[in-house]
């Protein structure tokens, strides 16, 4: 069984791919994946393992040297968001391919008075 959370980075078919979503299919696994480089790139495959081969991609960490800008300005953000909203709020659903309706609002706001009275 391989699993990945989404956003995980992967090589499949020779090219960079991010992880959108997996879901386990018997002893297979389905793998939605968004291209991240080349003729692929935004586009959306699934693959199904093991029959189509998917490696984890490992970045060589060098923490003595500085990253990219934009990948510390997103982290700080987020940072600034949980600072301001606290852990349990509600942020977003990007990226997704829904709409959000008012009504499907409900059962979370419902979820979550419940869970605030559990733990007082």
């Amino acid at each position: 069984m391989l699993k990945f959370l989404p956003g995980t980075e992967v090589h499949a078919r020779g090219l960079r791919w991010e992880v959108v979503f997996s879901e386990q299919l018997g002893p297979q696994t389905l793998f939605r994946l968004r291209g991240l480089e080349g003729g692929a790139a935004g586009q959306e495959v699934d693959l199904l393992y093991p029959f189509e081969a998917i490696q984890l991609v490992v970045h060589d960490l060098q923490p003595e040297k500085a990253g990219p800008l934009k990948n510390w300005m997103v982290f700080h953000q987020a940072f600034l968001l949980e600072q301001a909203l606290g852990p349990n709020a509600l942020l977003s659903i990007q990226p997704g391919r829904l709409r959000l309706e008012p009504y499907q609002l409900v059962p979370v706001v419902t979820v979550h008075r419940f869970l605030d009275t559990v733990r007082d």
